[in-house]
């Protein structure tokens, strides 16, 4: 059983990348289910996976560092990557909001 601290070692993890759209992913087989439902399949050129049924896929880029998604609310999670994290006070553990680090600390996951 994998523990939280496993959890987050892995989120520093290299992510994998579609080699047809730029889409990321935590796990490899979080790719490779990607590629084979969505449009982006190896087997497709870039040209065919934007025109199938005649429609060009939407896109939408991230405004800070312009990484492409073709899903408004991957675009959304990966924006926040992008925020400032706030760190504890007590133990320097940094977190992506107040509200997380308010439960650390409510919590006393680090020596007070």
């Amino acid at each position: 059983k994998l523990t939280r601290m496993h959890y987050h070692m892995y989120s520093h993890k290299e992510r994998e990348a579609c080699s047809k759209c730029g889409a990321t992913f935590g796990y490899r087989s979080a790719l490779v289910r990607h590629l084979k439902k969505s449009r982006c399949s190896q087997n497709q050129t870039q040209e065919q996976s934007e025109n199938q049924a005649g429609q060009q896929t939407p896109t939408f880029p991230c405004k800070v560092c312009g990484q492409i998604f073709h899903s408004y609310t991957r675009m959304l999670y990966h924006r926040r990557e992008h925020q400032k994290r706030v760190s504890c006070p007590h133990c320097d553990q940094l977190f992506r909001n107040k509200n997380i680090l308010h439960a650390h600390i409510r919590a006393r996951r680090c020596l007070i």
